[in-house]
């Protein structure tokens, strides 16, 4: 029998609400080991790596996702995220930008509440406003 999904999030969520970082990192690695075709997981765990100083390793994982799912917008917005936190900020503003336009033309996933953030950043007021994915198990194409 497989992990469950569910269970595995909110031990992942109870681990960073302790400060467990790496407990939360190894509950969310064996996600993207057990359903490897769910980008969401693999996302997240670039998250962790971000949050941990680990930038390179969270560029790559944000960098191969979009390679196999060019419209992921939890990617895009980590990958906007990871350009901004390395001064990159012509990279930022292009990635926010892609973003939008996923959007806007209706294919990407971007939720109303990412299009607020992006408005809101546009206009200078970073911190405002954010947002976080809600990551409920996913059971559809990819997953296994």
């Amino acid at each position: 029998m497989g992990k469950n999904e569910q269970l595995s999030m909110e031990k992942f969520r109870i681990y960073l609400q302790k400060k467990d970082d790496k407990s939360a990192f190894h509950e969310i690695e064996s996600l993207v080991e057990e359903y490897p075709n769910d980008r969401r997981y693999q996302v997240v765990l670039g998250d962790v790596y971000m949050q941990n100083g680990k930038k390179q390793e969270a560029y790559e994982i944000y960098k191969k996702v979009l390679v196999e799912e060019p419209d992921n917008a939890m990617a895009m917005y980590s990958l906007a995220s990871y350009y901004e936190e390395t001064g990159q900020k012509e990279l930022y503003e292009q990635q926010l930008d892609t973003l939008f336009a996923e959007q806007e033309s209706g294919f990407g996933h971007q939720t109303e509440c990412d299009a607020a953030v992006h408005r809101a950043e546009r206009a200078g007021r970073q911190g405002q406003h954010t947002c976080h994915y809600a990551l409920q198990p996913y059971h559809g194409a990819g997953a296994r």
